[in-house]
């Protein structure tokens, strides 16, 4: 560095309080990932005995809509992170977003439309596997 030159100053974490909804090895994954990167208050909803080691749960339904929107904005809760098909399908992402409470996690329609393409490739890769040992 030069003199008179400026280095820019370390950027700022921001400390956010995110809710995790789900119960499984993914959300566990995702809790820890968000732990390492430090300064953020981690929920998870319901949660599973791992999670609950590492950071704070609730009991919630994560697929009723309501419930998780009624609960992210009296907690103050600054994003949902969806890890289960259920809660996308019933529409639990498009709650939050109709409330302005930013969601990673596609909506209904577009969680439905994964969900056909899916069920699809189950069924036309278990009838080719079928096919295959006859």
């Amino acid at each position: 560095m030069t003199p008179g030159e400026h280095t820019a100053p370390p950027p700022r974490l921001v400390r956010m309080r995110i809710l995790v909804l789900g119960s499984g090895a993914r959300e566990h994954a995702i809790v820890k990932a968000l732990l390492r990167e430090g300064g953020h208050e981690v929920i998870a909803a319901p949660g599973n005995a791992g999670i609950a080691a590492e950071a704070e749960t609730v009991a919630l339904n994560p697929a009723d809509p309501v419930v998780v929107a009624d609960y992210a904005a009296s907690n103050a809760i600054d994003l949902v992170v969806i890890g289960p098909e259920a809660p996308l399908v019933a529409g639990v992402a498009d709650a939050l977003r109709s409330r302005g409470i930013p969601v990673f996690g596609p909506g209904r329609a577009a969680a439905a439309i994964l969900r056909s393409i899916s069920l699809i490739r189950s069924a036309v890769c278990g009838t080719a596997m079928t096919a295959m040992s006859s």
